[in-house]
Parts: C-alpha cells; structure tokens; sequence
C-alpha cells in the first residue's frame, strides 16, 4: 500500500523526464509540453530552458507559478542541500506562449508583464479574481484567454494592449468594462457571455461590431452571433479564402477579357 503513492511519483517523474528530453532532443528546443501530469508545482529541471518559446501546463495541480524550486547541493552531508527559490518570469524570457488553463490558480506572477515576447496567454479554469496589471507591459500579446474564473474586473489600463485580437473574459463575474477597450484597433473577438452581473456595456465597446468581432454577454447579442473565439477564427478564415478566391476569379476573368479584346484589335488590323 506504501508503495502506491512513490509508484505514481516515479511514474510522474518519468513522463516530466521524457518529455524534456523531447524538448531538449529537438533542433529548436523550444516547445515543452507539461500537460495532463498532475505536477503540484513547476519542475525544477525547466530552469535550464531559458530559450523556451512555448510552456503548456494545461490541465495539472498548480496553485501559484511566482516561484520554481531549485535544489542546489552544495556538499556533503545531506543538510547542506539548500532550496532556492527563482522567479518564474525570469526562468523564461523568451516565452511566446504559456498555457497555465485548467489548474487551481489563484493568482499570476506579478512580473508577468516583463515577458516582453509573450503573444498568447492561456490562464481560463483557474481560481483567479484579478489579472496582473503589468500585463500592459506585455505589448505583443495578441490573444488572452481567461474565461471561467473569477474575475471581478479588467483594468483600465489594459486598453494599452494595443497588439490584443481576441480577449475571452467569459464565465466570471464582471460589472463593468474599460471603455478603453474599443480603442484597441487590432480587436477582433470579445467574449463577454456569462457574466451576470455585466448590466452596461459601453456604447463605444459595442460598435466593435463594426470591425465583424463577436461581442455578447448575457444582455448583449450583437448579430446574432453566438460563436466561440475559436469558432470565430475558423469562420474568419473561410471568409477570407472565399474572398481570395473570389479575387482571384475576378482577375483571371478579367484578364480573360482583356486578351480576347487584344486578340479581336490584332485580328481586326
């Protein structure tokens, strides 16, 4: 029976180790996939992987990511091993992508926003009430996912976003939005359904509508869409392809045109 619970650790401890030496195994070494491995906190072994551009921790344990614990033996006996915690945010300067959705977080590192280089954040299903204010400082991020939470509010000052496609906020508890919002020329999706206590939506906000993004709430139902941000991007595309296509018909016909009327004006001379 004792036994178990090392069984499970050792086997856990195997699937971490296999898959960073994926990682590592890999031209580029910069995607590391940690998902669906119960982990209670962020491995150790990561901190070497400063070039990461990709972490996904979907779907584990955690209930904090400000520090990774670093056990550095310093020599012998055994009480001479030391732990010593590292940020988080500094273990990864390089990160474009980081998936932390489905665990128990209740709070993000509040450096988050010195990831300069991050473009998508995935932190949906979690516990979290805010979101870190420094993520204004993260003015390459393009899609931010944070649905089924808890959050009472976005900051105003996250209309600095400039770079922000998709914001997904669905499934908290939100009473007001930064009228800010609508000025982030670049925004595309804005999932507001859920939220119950969302009463007003800004009369700026709600002409995003102009600019084909989904935008509804529990009050708010702008042209009928009732689409996921994901749903919303596989319908961008296909509009897009057919336009192309369109474009390119119309061009070959044209072209088709102007020869035949070439053709006709040679022939007649």
């Amino acid at each position: 029976m004792t036994g178990r619970p090392n069984q499970a650790k050792d086997a856990q401890d195997d699937s971490v180790a296999t898959r960073l030496e994926k990682c590592e195994s890999l031209s580029t070494g910069h995607d590391l996939n940690l998902a669906d491995l119960n982990l209670l906190a962020v491995p150790a072994q990561t901190l070497h992987l400063s070039s990461l551009r990709t972490l996904n921790l979907r779907h584990n344990n955690l209930t904090s990511l400000p520090y990774v614990l670093l056990i550095v033996h310093l020599g012998m006996p055994i009480r001479h091993v030391y732990g010593i915690r590292v940020d988080f945010v500094e273990c990864f300067p390089l990160l474009e992508v980081l998936n932390v959705a489905q665990n128990h977080l209740s709070h993000l590192p509040p450096d988050l926003g010195s990831l300069q280089k991050l473009r998508k954040l995935f932190v949906q299903s979690n516990q979290l009430r805010s979101l870190p204010l420094s993520l204004t400082g993260c003015t390459k991020l393009d899609q931010l996912f944070a649905q089924h939470n808890h959050l009472q509010d976005i900051p105003d000052e996250f209309a600095l976003l400039s770079s922000l496609q998709i914001l997904s906020v669905a499934h908290n508890q939100l009473t007001t939005l930064p009228k800010g919002l609508s000025a982030l020329v670049k925004l595309e999706v804005v999932d507001l359904s859920g939220n119950a206590a969302l009463t007003d939506v800004p009369e700026n906000l709600r002409r995003l509508h102009d600019r084909h993004a989904v935008l509804h709430s529990n009050l708010l139902d702008i042209e009928g869409y009732k689409l996921s941000s994901q749903q919303y991007i596989r319908r961008q595309a296909r509009r897009d392809l057919i336009t192309r296509a369109l474009k390119v018909k119309r061009a070959v016909s044209q072209s088709l045109k102007t020869q035949a009327r070439d053709m006709a004006m040679h022939v007649s001379k």
